[in-house]
């Protein structure tokens, strides 16, 4: 899995990144279909708007030692090369991954009750939202 990095900057705080992300994840992967599921499919990208003019995007960083991970007490969260994984059979929705996490990029599936987390759409290739952006946010460069 490549590392996705963020130009917050050129963010419009559109949310393409979001609904790409919910219909990528959904059963029908298609947009009108997916509103019409049950339960709605869930975004793993989340564009939040800051105290400035800037948007704050927020993903899984996928980090070398997750905090999420340490607070999972089900074991439903594990760290796999350099993905961090969620197995929603073990996962019962305690939450404590949710509040554990310093960049609030776990998304809470209310439905289920089960906690979400970026995958990188690796099934697709090439992360839905990095496609759907319009202002190209998302990066393979590390920024400095």
């Amino acid at each position: 899995m490549k590392e996705l990095f963020v130009k917050a900057k050129h963010c419009l705080g559109c949310k393409s990144c979001e609904i790409a992300c919910a219909v990528a994840h959904s059963n029908s992967k298609n947009l009108a279909a997916a509103l019409k599921e049950k339960p709605l499919s869930i975004t793993r990208v989340k564009v939040k708007s800051s105290h400035t003019t800037m948007f704050d995007l927020r993903r899984c960083r996928h980090c070398k030692k997750p905090l999420c991970v340490a607070a999972c007490g089900n074991g439903a969260i594990s760290k796999t090369g350099n993905k961090t994984i969620i197995d929603e059979e073990k996962c019962q929705g305690c939450f404590r991954c949710v509040s554990s996490c310093p960049f609030g990029a776990l998304n809470i599936q209310k439905d289920r009750r089960i906690v979400l987390v970026c995958d990188h759409c690796e099934e697709l290739g090439e992360p839905a939202c990095v496609k759907a952006c319009p202002t190209g946010v998302f990066t393979n460069e590390r920024l400095s």
